[in-house]
């Protein structure tokens, strides 16, 4: 390895079938495919220097191979959201647009701004799992859409081969839905933050598998961090007299109309939650909004109580 004393910073430009890599400030580049043995070159090629940071921004999952295998490397990575870059970027005045300026202006990034709440090291287990929710979640989505075909359909034709359609998706569900509690069983962490979370009112086998694996950090970030991770954390914008009303947005890809039904159940099942619902309508806020709020509350009960180790108990709520 070079005596380098100078930290460096790596920005990488992704796309599905290439990535661009620019070292800040040495001012070296390489572009690899976005293959496991174009990327051990750019590994090996990343061990000449010093390396501080890696930055890129969220690709459509493209980044996510080169992610695991700098992790297992040890390399400090962050996966940045693309508006983040876009306005870093046009905050630095560069108008052009090539994947290799990308790479540069990202590295420059790198060199500038920390990651404060790095992205844990996944294993094989919880990888399935997410891989799985997130299969799950699109297959749910395309019996809601079959079933909706169903309706509009006057041939019986048609009918009875959407009736197929949603009958083979089900039995597919089930399958995913069996394979999701046997990768739970087979690691004793994921087994115990599973259980954990369950135990809360109104959380299934489903939601707590759903939870366990996009929300990873549950149990070892601050609620505030756990909240924004799940996109339920509303954040102001102010500016002299204006005041325009809280939003939500960022944070993880969790299917959010699965979170809604768990608010639903836990306000029919719990009366604590039930009361807070009741609270927030009360004050004129509306329904989307207190179900969004008492879904950061679940979210936030099941972080402490990972944290603690402990079951749901009734004055947590």
């Amino acid at each position: 390895m070079n005596n380098i004393i100078t930290k460096n910073y790596v920005g990488v430009d992704v796309s599905k079938h290439e990535l661009e890599i620019y070292v800040h400030p040495i001012g070296k580049r390489i572009a690899v495919k976005n293959n496991e043995t174009e990327i051990k070159k750019l590994i090996e090629f990343l061990e000449n220097f010093d390396i501080e940071q890696i930055v890129f921004d969220t690709s459509g999952g493209y980044e996510f191979l080169m992610m695991r295998m700098l992790q297992k490397r040890f390399y400090k990575v962050w996966q940045v959201e693309p508006k983040r870059i876009k306005a870093f970027i046009i905050s630095e005045g560069k108008r052009a647009k090539t994947d290799q300026i990308d790479a540069k202006m990202i590295a420059l990034f790198a060199s500038k701004k920390k990651c404060l709440h790095p992205r844990p090291l996944y294993n094989d287990h919880v990888i399935d799992l997410k891989d799985l929710s997130k299969r799950r979640d699109d297959i749910l989505t395309m019996v809601s859409a079959e079933k909706n075909r169903e309706q509009q359909a006057h041939n019986n034709f048609c009918k009875m081969n959407i009736q197929n359609v949603i009958k083979l998706l089900e039995k597919q569900l089930k399958q995913i839905e069996k394979k999701i509690q046997k990768i739970i069983k087979k690691d004793n962490a994921l087994t115990m933050k599973y259980d954990l979370v369950k135990s809360i009112p109104g959380i299934g086998k489903t939601t707590a598998a759903l939870l366990v694996g996009c929300l990873t950090e549950l149990g070892s970030a601050t609620d505030k961090e756990i909240a924004a991770l799940a996109a339920v954390a509303p954040y102001v914008k102010q500016s002299g007299k204006y005041k325009q009303r809280s939003r939500i947005y960022g944070g993880r890809s969790i299917d959010r109309e699965s979170l809604y039904m768990v608010a639903m159940c836990a306000i029919q099942f719990n009366k604590k939650f039930k009361d807070f619902y009741q609270k927030l309508k009360d004050n004129k806020k509306k329904s989307r909004v207190a179900l969004i709020a008492v879904i950061r509350k679940i979210i936030i009960i099941a972080n402490v109580l990972v944290e603690r180790k402990k079951h749901w108990e009734e004055n947590y709520a």
